[in-house]
């Protein structure tokens, strides 16, 4: 077992590295489609994703639906702060590879309100199965997610990203659903 955190990221992250190209469009697509049935996300108006980077899972699915029918935000990182701007986007072409070589919106895209945004979707590097998210390490995402008591938090990933357990910090920031390929958790 894989007791400190920095063991956990890297055993996860090479193993979601070794998914087949047929099987992470397969899973990722599986999980996009089991978001965009829940009853949460039917009724949400405006829902903060994310553009995946190091084989996250592929959120091109669930950002065509929200752009069709929705308002979609996507984070803007500002390295300076440490902290993540939520923006609205209208359409991909109003995204720019930015901090982290991530596609994030350009400037000139409108920051959102958070207590606009209903549905949250946070990508992590592992989880276990009471709900703590493991993320980078560089904390962006609780930061974000403390002051978003109103919104829904779901986590996606691979199942193969499931740990035994990860330490929580005190800073770290309990997701409402976690989804992979297989299940849906609901804390």
């Amino acid at each position: 077992m894989l007791n400190n955190k920095t063991d956990q990221r890297n055993s996860v992250k090479q193993a979601r590295l070794d998914i087949s190209k047929d099987l992470y469009q397969a899973y990722s697509d599986t999980i996009c489609l089991k978001i965009m049935n829940l009853d949460k996300y039917i009724k949400a108006d405006t829902v903060m994703a994310y553009c995946p980077v190091n084989h996250e899972v592929d959120t091109s699915l669930l950002l065509e639906d929200c752009i069709a029918d929705r308002k979609l935000v996507l984070p803007k990182t500002d390295k300076k702060s440490n902290t993540i701007i939520p923006c609205y986007v209208d359409s991909l072409s109003d995204l720019i590879e930015g901090a982290y070589s991530i596609l994030e919106p350009k400037d000139g895209c409108e920051t959102a309100k958070l207590k606009d945004i209903d549905i949250i979707i946070v990508p992590m590097v592992a989880f276990d199965k009471k709900g703590t998210r493991l993320g980078y390490g560089g904390g962006y995402y609780d930061r974000l997610l403390k002051d978003m008591k109103d919104s829904i938090k779901i986590g996606i990933a691979f199942s193969l990203q499931e740990l035994e357990s990860i330490k929580k910090e005190d800073h770290d920031i309990d997701l409402d659903v976690i989804i992979t390929e297989k299940k849906i958790f609901n804390f």
